[in-house]
């Protein structure tokens, strides 16, 4: 489930690429899953409808943000 949900997000940033804030904001995700996973903090069985494994996702993207960690500053 999350090779596929890493999959989308690729896919989103490709067709949305043009459009910087939206290619950006896909990438954010992506990056934040792949942390997540790399972590053992979700793995392919969490349902993502679920609040828990939603508010992961958002706190790790808050995270990123707060700490200016980015996809071109970290080679992601």
């Amino acid at each position: 489930m999350i090779k596929d949900l890493l999959h989308i997000v690729r896919q989103l940033y490709k067709e949305f690429y043009c459009d910087e804030v939206l290619s950006y904001v896909y990438l954010e995700f992506g990056l934040a899953i792949s942390r997540l996973i790399q972590r053992d903090e979700i793995s392919y069985y969490d349902n993502f409808n679920k609040e828990e494994v939603k508010n992961k996702v958002f706190n790790e993207v808050d995270w990123l943000k707060a700490n200016h960690f980015s996809i071109e500053t970290n080679g992601f």
